[in-house]
């Protein structure tokens, strides 16, 4: 008997660039942390060289999927821009003001110049590196034909979800093992600042493992939420696909729905052992702590707990 499922059609290029650039971004912000932990502290131009290299290499690989309905410098667009929205989250702690700490006041007065530069440059090395990557790397036979009842894309998307956690975890797990889990003492805001203001300055002692570990929390909150939206537009626009495959993409969802809601529920409960912990013993522990805040942190904290 014939089949009568309709043919699948080719994955277009904005979906692979989202899967990619959110891995990408993944181990930008890996990269950026573990080059500004105590005992490396890079200097920011090795931290800028070595993310640089990281997004090329990113978007290089984007290059592999290239095909006659996929032209690179497409894949390069989505991915090179999907990993420089992403990056904005951490760019604020860069063009902050040290000294501020209100946050309409926190940004440098070239800071909206500074972004649409950055957004500008991290497209073009988007671009450039996946042309690069298509003509240096192996083709990838991405196109070969798949069980109708599975996307290899959204099932990338998760992969990508579960690395985001991870890095969760393990400034979860710093946090903890260096006491400094209360270094931080206001939430959602750090020290009376915009969270994703926060100068990269700032970030020494205690408050770099609970700061980091809220910015990769909010990395893995934005990651499932994008894998929602992600297969909820696959479910929306699959009427023309076969119906196992429909039906994965509602699966898809809901389980992504489900996780996202674990993941929030765990940022609230988190937020809310902040701003419900005792004052009096948190100020002790900051004192006592093996990684001692600086002066000018201490007093801020007795100032906002006081």
């Amino acid at each position: 008997m014939p089949n009568t499922e309709p043919a699948l059609p080719v994955v277009p290029s904005w979906r692979i660039g989202v899967v990619i650039g959110f891995a990408t971004a993944v181990v930008m912000w890996l990269i950026a942390f573990f080059l500004h932990l105590q005992g490396i502290t890079a200097h920011a131009s090795i931290t800028g060289i070595a993310l640089i290299l990281a997004q090329f290499a990113g978007c290089m690989f984007a290059g592999r999927y290239a095909s006659a309905d996929r032209p690179p410098w497409r894949l390069g667009l989505a991915t090179g821009l999907t990993v420089s929205v992403l990056n904005l989250f951490i760019l604020g702690a860069v063009i902050a003001e040290p000294a501020s700490t209100e946050a309409e006041a926190a940004l440098r007065p070239n800071a909206g110049v500074m972004v649409a530069g950055y957004l500008l440059i991290g497209t073009l090395v988007g671009i450039l590196s996946a042309i690069a990557g298509n003509r240096w790397l192996p083709k990838s036979n991405d196109d070969a034909p798949e069980d109708p009842d599975h996307d290899r894309w959204v099932a990338r998307f998760a992969w990508v979800a579960a690395f985001a956690v991870v890095p969760v975890l393990f400034t979860g797990g710093l946090t903890t093992s260096n006491q400094a889990g209360l270094a931080v003492p206001d939430w959602p805001n750090t020290y009376a600042t915009n969270m994703f203001l926060y100068p990269v300055s700032q970030m020494t002692g205690g408050t770099l493992y609970e700061h980091t570990h809220r910015l990769f929390g909010s990395l893995a909150g934005i990651t499932v939420l994008g894998l929602l939206f992600y297969s909820l537009i696959a479910r929306l626009t699959s009427k023309s696909h076969p119906a196992k495959r429909r039906a994965f993409y509602t699966r898809a969802t809901l389980l992504a729905l489900c996780a996202g809601v674990a993941v929030l529920a765990q940022g609230i409960l988190g937020g809310i052992r902040v701003t419900a912990a005792d004052g009096a013993s948190d100020q002790e522990a900051w004192l006592t702590s093996s990684q001692q805040l600086t002066p000018d942190q201490i007093t801020r904290s007795f100032a906002l707990t006081s």
